[in-house]
């Protein structure tokens, strides 16, 4: 089989390859890089073209698959406030940061760029087809995660491996931590990062935020042909 490894760094993305197929997670939020999806299929095209016409090659460019985690972009976006200020990347209130005074939406911030979905997904089907493109429902995953797990292995066409008694309910973060087995004693769970208390927002920047992300969100799970629960906000 020929080595993909020396030239696609599947690390970077979080990918795993097996003999048949590659499989990329969007770590390091790639999936939000304009230039991502380019540099991807320019390194397949590259190891396709120059190695696989030598000696066998199973892998090609139709082999690579993707998965996208997308949460409602509402609490995404004030997430990823928090998780910026406590880190202190952020200061002042999230209105100040968001909002503009003349109350229009800040779209520079990282914050809100990230979470107009449609943008982003709309440059990665230029360069793959749609059915390389597994979107999970973040929302879903946090607070049943056995059932969404089950759906990537089979999308993957893989053997199940993922049982309801391998998480356990972290109740103090809300967030689900994971064994392999009985035998492991100490379960992963997230960080302190993760599950930090969210601050509470007027009726009136709620809805500057919702007014704005909802056509957002809209035509992203139109683009996907998802129909989670927060699509139309």
């Amino acid at each position: 089989m020929c080595h993909l490894q020396k030239f696609f760094n599947l690390r970077k993305w979080g990918g795993w390859m097996s003999d048949q197929f590659i499989t990329i997670h969007d770590k390091y939020l790639f999936f939000f890089k304009p230039l991502e999806p380019s540099l991807i299929m320019n390194i397949i095209h590259a190891f396709v073209n120059f190695t696989c016409s030598y000696i066998d090659c199973p892998i090609m460019k139709d082999n690579i698959f993707f998965k996208t985690t997308k949460f409602h972009s509402i609490t995404r976006t004030i997430s990823d406030f928090v998780h910026l200020s406590s880190n202190g990347m952020k200061f002042g209130s999230f209105k100040e940061n968001i909002v503009f005074h003349d109350g229009t939406i800040n779209v520079r911030t990282s914050e809100i760029y990230k979470s107009m979905y449609d943008i982003h997904y709309q440059r990665w089907l230029k360069w793959f087809d749609l059915k390389q493109i597994f979107v999970v429902n973040g929302d879903d995953l946090i607070t049943n995660p056995v059932p969404i797990l089950q759906k990537i292995e089979t999308y993957l066409n893989i053997s199940h491996f993922f049982k309801d008694s391998m998480f356990i309910m972290n109740k103090k973060k809300g967030f689900f931590c994971w064994k392999k087995n009985a035998k492991q004693k100490n379960p992963k769970c997230f960080g302190s990062h993760r599950g930090q208390e969210h601050p509470t927002l007027s009726t009136n920047t709620l809805h500057k935020l919702k007014s704005f992300l909802k056509p957002h969100a809209r035509r992203f799970c139109h683009m996907a042909n998802v129909n989670f629960n927060w699509c139309s906000l």
